[in-house]
Protein backbone atom coordinates (compact mmCIF):
# COMPACT_ATOMS: atom_id res chain seq x y z
CA UNK A 1 0.00 0.00 0.00
CA UNK A 2 1.54 3.71 -0.94
CA UNK A 3 -0.12 5.60 1.56
CA UNK A 4 -1.59 6.15 4.91
CA UNK A 5 -4.72 7.74 6.10
CA UNK A 6 -5.29 8.51 9.99
CA UNK A 7 -8.23 10.23 11.57
CA UNK A 8 -8.56 13.23 13.98
CA UNK A 9 -12.63 13.99 14.82
CA UNK A 10 -13.07 17.11 17.11
CA UNK A 11 -17.10 18.14 17.70
CA UNK A 12 -17.14 20.02 14.30
CA UNK A 13 -15.19 18.30 11.75
CA UNK A 14 -13.04 15.46 11.09
CA UNK A 15 -9.24 15.56 9.54
CA UNK A 16 -8.17 12.95 7.05
CA UNK A 17 -4.51 13.06 7.29
CA UNK A 18 -2.67 11.48 4.21
CA UNK A 19 0.64 9.96 4.09
CA UNK A 20 2.62 8.61 1.14
CA UNK A 21 1.93 8.71 -2.64
CA UNK A 22 -1.51 9.74 -3.97
CA UNK A 23 -1.55 7.07 -6.74
CA UNK A 24 -2.32 3.97 -8.13
CA UNK A 25 -5.34 2.00 -6.47
CA UNK A 26 -3.94 4.10 -2.87
CA UNK A 27 -6.29 6.76 -4.72
CA UNK A 28 -9.63 4.46 -4.94
CA UNK A 29 -8.83 3.88 -1.44
CA UNK A 30 -8.50 7.47 -0.25
CA UNK A 31 -12.04 7.86 -2.26
CA UNK A 32 -13.62 5.19 -0.52
CA UNK A 33 -12.53 6.03 3.08
CA UNK A 34 -13.91 9.53 2.47
CA UNK A 35 -17.44 8.45 1.52
CA UNK A 36 -17.67 6.19 4.47
CA UNK A 37 -16.60 9.16 6.59
CA UNK A 38 -19.52 11.70 5.51
CA UNK A 39 -21.85 8.99 5.10
CA UNK A 40 -21.44 8.12 9.02
CA UNK A 41 -21.42 12.22 9.76
CA UNK A 42 -22.86 14.09 6.68
CA UNK A 43 -23.12 17.45 9.45
CA UNK A 44 -19.11 17.55 10.01
CA UNK A 45 -17.32 19.17 7.89
CA UNK A 46 -13.99 16.88 6.43
CA UNK A 47 -10.74 18.27 5.94
CA UNK A 48 -8.26 16.12 3.93
CA UNK A 49 -4.84 17.21 5.11
CA UNK A 50 -2.22 16.74 2.03
CA UNK A 51 0.64 17.69 4.19
CA UNK A 52 2.54 14.06 4.25
CA UNK A 53 1.67 13.39 0.26
CA UNK A 54 5.08 13.28 -1.55
CA UNK A 55 3.77 12.66 -4.95
CA UNK A 56 0.38 12.65 -6.40
CA UNK A 57 -0.24 10.87 -10.05
CA UNK A 58 -3.11 12.20 -12.52
CA UNK A 59 -5.46 9.96 -11.50
CA UNK A 60 -4.70 11.85 -7.84
CA UNK A 61 -5.02 15.06 -8.82
CA UNK A 62 -8.69 13.91 -10.30
CA UNK A 63 -9.54 13.00 -6.52
CA UNK A 64 -8.05 16.14 -5.27
CA UNK A 65 -10.52 17.83 -7.87
CA UNK A 66 -13.41 15.86 -7.17
CA UNK A 67 -12.97 16.37 -3.18
CA UNK A 68 -12.43 20.23 -3.78
CA UNK A 69 -15.55 20.17 -5.97
CA UNK A 70 -17.90 18.42 -2.79
CA UNK A 71 -16.49 21.32 -0.99
CA UNK A 72 -14.13 19.13 1.01
CA UNK A 73 -11.33 21.75 3.04
CA UNK A 74 -8.25 20.65 1.79
CA UNK A 75 -4.74 21.49 3.43
CA UNK A 76 -1.24 21.09 2.11
CA UNK A 77 1.79 21.24 3.85
CA UNK A 78 4.50 21.32 0.80
CA UNK A 79 4.73 23.40 -2.46
CA UNK A 80 4.14 21.02 -4.55
CA UNK A 81 0.26 19.88 -3.17
CA UNK A 82 -0.38 23.43 -2.93
CA UNK A 83 0.00 24.24 -6.70
CA UNK A 84 -2.25 21.25 -6.97
CA UNK A 85 -4.77 22.80 -4.62
CA UNK A 86 -3.89 26.02 -6.14
CA UNK A 87 -4.42 25.19 -9.93
CA UNK A 88 -8.26 22.84 -8.69
CA UNK A 89 -9.54 25.82 -7.47
CA UNK A 90 -8.60 27.91 -10.86
CA UNK A 91 -9.99 25.48 -12.72
CA UNK A 92 -13.35 25.15 -10.27
CA UNK A 93 -13.46 29.35 -10.37
CA UNK A 94 -13.33 28.73 -6.91
CA UNK A 95 -16.48 27.54 -6.16
CA UNK A 96 -18.16 24.34 -5.08
CA UNK A 97 -20.47 22.24 -5.43
CA UNK A 98 -22.09 21.60 -2.75
CA UNK A 99 -24.05 18.52 -3.30
CA UNK A 100 -22.70 15.51 -1.92
CA UNK A 101 -22.76 12.21 -4.51
CA UNK A 102 -21.35 8.70 -4.94
CA UNK A 103 -17.61 8.09 -5.35
CA UNK A 104 -17.29 7.07 -9.01
CA UNK A 105 -16.11 3.24 -8.59
CA UNK A 106 -12.68 3.83 -9.96
CA UNK A 107 -10.60 7.01 -10.55
CA UNK A 108 -8.39 5.60 -13.03
CA UNK A 109 -8.84 6.59 -16.96
CA UNK A 110 -7.21 3.22 -18.63
CA UNK A 111 -8.00 5.10 -21.75
CA UNK A 112 -5.57 8.30 -21.20
CA UNK A 113 -1.86 6.97 -21.39
CA UNK A 114 -0.52 10.35 -21.33
CA UNK A 115 -1.75 13.23 -18.54
CA UNK A 116 -2.56 16.55 -19.93
CA UNK A 117 0.22 19.16 -19.78
CA UNK A 118 -1.49 20.83 -16.69
CA UNK A 119 -0.86 17.46 -14.73
CA UNK A 120 2.38 17.31 -16.39
CA UNK A 121 4.04 19.26 -13.81
CA UNK A 122 2.92 17.57 -10.69
CA UNK A 123 3.77 14.23 -11.68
Amino acid sequence: MPGKISFHRNPSSTTLRLKGKLSGLWVDEVARTWCDVVASLPARSVIVDLAGVSFIDSEGIKLVRWLFQRGTHLRAGRLMTQYIIDQVAKEAGKSRNGKLSAAPATFRDGSRTKPSSDLELAT
